[in-house]
Formats: C-alpha cells, structure tokens, sequence
C-alpha cells in the first residue's frame, strides 16, 4: 500500500513512477521522454493556440459501476476534481467500484485529446496502467495527415498466476492477478471531410484489466468522439454489470463489451467498399467499349484527275454513289462504281467513243480501235507530265487565282465538245498542301490524365482499406487466443471456466465471425485492385497512344509545311534571280539615260527659238523663255507631286498584304 501511495505522489514521473513495472528500466525512460515530447499534439492544455477556449478544457467521463445500485456518471475537467473522484476510494470502507468505464474523446479525429497532460498520468498512476498502452495513445492528438495509422496490435500484461499477490492492495481489493491487455481497432465511420467519399478510417484503442479473483474491472477507452460511449450506455451491458452477483457474471459482461468494439470494428466496410467499387466502375467506362483509334477514310479523290477544275463536273458520266458494295451480288463491278480504264475511256469520248454495247464487248479489238487506244494513252502521258506537282513546281497563291465566273459555269455544265482535242484543255493549277486532321489524329476528349488521378487515390484508398482490414483481422484473431489461454491457465479460478464456458464460446464464435467477414472483404478489395490496375494500365496506355496520335500528326504537319516553305524557297529563288537580271538590265538603260540626257537637253533647247543662231549672231527671246519656264516648272512640280502620290498610295495597298504574308509566316513556324 505505501508503494502505490508512494507512486500516486510521483505521478508526474509516469510511467517510472509504476510498481513493479515489467518493462526494462531503459524503455520506461524513452517513453517518458516521448510523452513529454509530443504532449503539444496530444493534449488539449497545451494547445496555447487554440482558436476557441473550449479546445483547452479537459472532459474525462467516469462511469462508475458498484454492483449495488445504478451506473454513477461523472464528467472530470481538472486535476482537482480527478484526484477527489479517485481518491475517495482510499477512505475507510469504501474501494474501487466493481466496474469502471473512462472514456477519453477529443474534438474530431485529429484534434487534441480532451484530457491535460498531468491528468492522465495521474489517472494511469493510480489504476497502474503499463506503459505499453501508451503506444496506442501516440498515434492519436493534433494532425493534418494520420501519422502512424498502420500501428496496430494487441499487448498482453496479465497476472495470472500466484506469485502476483506482492501487488495486492487490500483496501482498494485489488489482488493482483488480473488479465490485462491492450489493444486498438479501426472503423469506417460517415465523415463529410472529403467530398470524393464520404467515409474516414477511425481508431480506437482500448485497455481492460480484470481481477478474476474479485471480478472487478476496468476500461479505458481513447476514441476521437463519443460513438464507444454511446453504444456501451445503449446496450444492455451497464445493467448486466449492475444485477451481476458473481465474478463469472462480470467476466461474462467483458466478454459482451469486447463483442461491441469487435462489432464496430467490422461494421460499415463493407458500405465503404461498395463506394469504392461504384467509383471503379465508374472509372472510364468507355475505355473498354469505346475504340480509340477510328479507321481511316482518306479523302475521296475527284472523280475524274484528268479535268481541270475549272470546269463543271457535269459533263463525265454521272455516277451516284451508293452504301452497297462496289461489287455486286452476281460478281460483277457495279454500274455506279466503274473502274479506272472505263472512266478514263469515258473522259475521252472525243478520241475513242465508247457505246454501252461495246463496253463488255469482249471480242478482239480492230486496228482502229488500237490507234485509238495509243492516242488516248498518249494524250493522257502528255497531260500527267504537265499536271505533276514537282517539288521544283513554284506555289501559287489561292488569293490569286480568280473565281469562276457563271459563264464559265454555264459552259462547263454543257457537254464537251467532241471536236475540242482533249490536249487543249486547261492544265489544272498546283495547290498548297492539305492539312485536314482526321478524326482518328485527335486526341480523344473522354480520356486524360485526371482519369489516372483519380485511378491512383482509388488504389491508395483500397490499399489503405485492405491493410486496416487485416490489422484488425491479426487484432481479432489475437483477442480470441488471449482468451482460450486465459481460459485454459490452470490458475484461472475454475468456477469461472464452467459458468461461462458457454458465453466464451459465444465469444469466439461471434469474433471468428466478424474475422470471416474482414477476410471476405479482404478479397473484395484484392478483385478491386486487379481491377483497378487493370483500368489504369489500358488509361496509360489509351493516353500513350493518344500522345503518338498527336505527335505522328504534329510531324506530318511540320512535314508538310517544310515542302511548303521548299516550294516557297523555289520560287523566292526564281523571283530573286530574275530581279536580279532586271537590275542589271535597268542599270544598263539608266546609265545610258544619264549619260545622253544633258546633251539631249540642251539639243532640244537648242532646236527651240528662244534661242537662235543667224548669221553668226546670238539671238536670245526671253519673252519665249519666260514662257517656257512658267510652264515647264510647275509642270515639273505636279509630276513629282502625282508620283509621290502614287508611290504612298501603292505602299499603303502593299502594307495588308505584307501583314498578311507575316502572318502566315508565324503560323508556319508555329506549325
């Protein structure tokens, strides 16, 4: 007795202030130093900080249970009133209740616990709590992110067996020999913090001690809110311990408590994991069904290569075009569909006429009909030669050509004339590169990289989901050994094995049951993932393939501006050489001009008579001159007033057009 009163005034000192601690001398100084140096997460007084008052303030609830009257419910705020509501114990007559609940909440989940620092320790001084229990505390307190949150396990303290009677406390009937253990659990409990899933993984840790020689107990519960409490004063289990006359009757109403954190334990995953399925399932959809890449349709080519396209396509044989096959029932081409040497001998009906009888003629071709054929074939060599769009072929530009006027429509619509030689007709002007994008080249819009996103937070919350299901699994398999080796300890008191053999096998089997449900989950979450995974590798590769969609259409496109910008380069070159002969050709004239101008000035003024030469006299008329100079002069003025005029207008004109050549510039470059 002088040893725990002796301990209770060093509480300060917890856990080295414990009696006969079974942990090393070393390990209690490193959990002293580490309870002190976490105590700004874990307790509400040290949170100097606090945006309201309320999160300082203490509020341990007692429920205190004596076996002789109904449950007595305190809620202690300071260390005064805890060492009051404890000590009174001490007084004659009077000891520890037959059952005693503490419930430590906090705020939420990841706030401060509602306890001060000397607080607890007092509380663990005086029950004797081992410090093993503090390793389920350390994960709880002030938080952003969980830390620790794969910490789990259950620790064993018991004394069982004789030797334990040096820690008697006769006063308090306190005999020493207790099954005492510690453990935490994990839940999925509603949560609006994250809108994506309404769900959050909660944590409980627990302590129990049991003296089965006087069937006193204790518990301590450690839990973000008030949810342990609550279903603890809702079921039956206070009255139980209230009317219970024995020790096997206590021992049976821990056994019912322990059933009701197994419970919690194992409720609401599998809503959780339903959730998270539906967000699987609805992960890309499309990405299975939906064909990323379309086939191909190139551009049709125009129905007849050989015509310019100035003219009317009305006037080659009019052919509809039709969803059925090209080749008919009977196996033959179809009369819409004709093919390449019946067009080109339809578009040279003028060479060789060709009659619907004649054309599957199959009888040996006359002599005739092959000089046709080689003039045909002729024309049509000397055409593509003019028609070829070489590389060295200069680009002209579309602003330049001009429209079709309605006359010309008008003609074109008409029949060809026969007589007109088909090497006369217009040669079809070069065009710029066409740089359509098909629809397969675009990058499909349903698919991106948030769909990734949002594969890989689905898998972190299923690996998170399916590692808490297995800690608890080990946690439950683990309180389900503990109690078959309590039971089967040969100190165990006898009385208790037989009055509650059947409510120990009503424990197993119901913690064996819940166990059976995580393990079923487990495996719902192990599908998951293969799936998940499966969704996220044809994403990854939907998009790697969208990416070299784009660059192959990126290439082509810087493919074809570099022969467009080849083209231009051409014809630049062309452009500067010929300015380069003009220059040299214009040097020449202006030179020759400079050189006879003055003498064909004075010659001309000579020739004049203002001035005149007779008879070796001088004869000069500056009334003549006059003249000549009052209309020579301004008449000068005007025409260099009228040339600037027309050089500012033809630069003015000249300046949109530069504008828009810059333009297209950049655009190439973009390209």
């Amino acid at each position: 007795m002088e040893c725990f009163i002796r301990s209770c005034e060093q509480f300060e000192d917890y856990p080295s202030n414990l009696v006969r601690p079974e942990t090393l001398s070393r390990n209690l100084k490193a959990y002293s130093k580490r309870l002190i140096s976490e105590k700004h997460l874990l307790f509400c007084d040290q949170q100097l900080y606090a945006a309201r008052p309320s999160d300082r303030q203490s509020a341990v609830d007692f429920i205190d249970i004596d076996g002789q009257s109904d449950p007595h419910s305190e809620r202690v705020t300071d260390l005064v009133s805890l060492k009051q509501l404890l000590r009174s114990a001490l007084r004659p007559g009077i000891s520890d209740p037959l059952c005693r609940f503490i419930f430590i909440h906090a705020r939420h989940s990841r706030a401060p616990l509602s306890i001060a620092h000397d607080m607890l320790k007092f509380v663990f001084t005086y029950h004797q709590i081992p410090p093993s229990f503090l390793d389920f505390i350390f994960p709880f307190g002030n938080q952003i992110n969980a830390r620790d949150s794969y910490f789990s396990g259950l620790r064993d303290e018991s004394r069982i067996d004789a030797a334990s009677h040096d820690l008697e406390i006769p006063q308090l009937l306190r005999t020493g020999e207790e099954l005492r253990l510690c453990y935490n659990l994990r839940s999925v409990e509603p949560s609006w913090s994250d809108p994506e899933l309404p769900w959050s993984i909660r944590q409980c840790a627990i302590y129990h001690s049991f003296d089965h020689q006087t069937g006193k107990s204790l518990w301590v519960t450690i839990k973000g809110n008030e949810l342990i409490k609550k279903r603890i004063e809702e079921e039956e289990t206070l009255p139980s311990l209230s009317q219970a006359k024995s020790r096997s009757e206590n021992y049976g109403s821990t056994l019912d408590v322990h059933l009701i954190l197994c419970d919690w334990s194992g409720e609401n995953w599998r809503l959780y994991i339903n959730d998270l399925e539906d967000k699987v399932r609805k992960l890309a959809p499309g990405a299975i069904a939906i064909p990323v890449e379309k086939p191909r349709t190139p551009p049709s080519p125009p129905k007849n290569a050989l015509r310019s396209p100035t003219q009317r396509m009305d006037s080659f044989p009019s052919t509809v075009q039709s969803p059925i096959s090209p080749r008919s029932r009977s196996g033959t081409f179809s009369s819409f569909f004709p093919s390449r040497s019946t067009t080109i001998m339809a578009d040279s009906k003028s060479i060789l006429p060709i009659s619907e009888g004649d054309r599957y003629d199959k009888s040996e071709p006359t002599t005739t009909d092959k000089n046709a054929i080689q003039k045909s074939l002729a024309a049509l060599s000397k055409i593509m030669n003019n028609t070829c769009i070489g590389s060295g072929k200069a680009y002209k530009d579309s602003r330049t050509s001009q429209p079709l006027s309605s006359s010309n429509e008008k003609s074109s619509s008409s029949p060809v004339d026969k007589s007109t030689p088909f090497v006369d007709r217009p040669t079809p002007p070069e065009r710029p590169p066409n740089w359509v994008q098909s629809d397969s080249d675009k990058p499909h819009e349903s698919f991106n990289i948030e769909d990734l996103q949002h594969a890989e937070y689905l898998e972190e919350k299923l690996h998170d989901a399916s590692m808490h299901l297995k800690l608890n699994d080990s946690v439950l398999e683990e309180l389900r050994s503990f109690y078959r080796s309590a039971a089967a300890h040969a100190d165990f008191p006898s009385d208790i094995k037989i009055e509650c053999a059947v409510r120990q096998a009503n424990f197993d089997r119901c913690v064996h049951g819940v166990i059976k449900d995580m393990r079923m989950l487990q495996s719902r979450i192990e599908t998951l993932l293969q799936l998940l995974v499966n969704r996220k590798h044809l994403l990854n590769c939907i998009l790697q393939h969208q990416s070299t969609k784009a660059n192959e259409s990126f290439a082509k496109k810087a493919h074809d501006s570099a022969r467009f910008m080849e083209a231009m380069t051409v014809e630049m070159h062309s452009i500067a050489k010929k300015t380069e002969r003009e220059t040299v050709s214009m040097r020449a004239i202006t030179s020759v001009t400079l050189f006879f101008l003055p003498a064909t000035f004075l010659a001309s003024f000579m020739s004049t008579d203002i001035l005149d030469f007779k008879d070796g006299k001088q004869d000069l008329q500056m009334a003549g001159l006059k003249i000549y100079l009052a209309i020579a002069l301004p008449a000068t003025f005007f025409t260099f007033v009228a040339w600037y005029y027309i050089s500012w207008a033809a630069k003015k004109t000249s300046e949109p057009i530069a504008d828009s050549a810059e333009g297209e510039q950049r655009w190439l470059h973009a390209v």
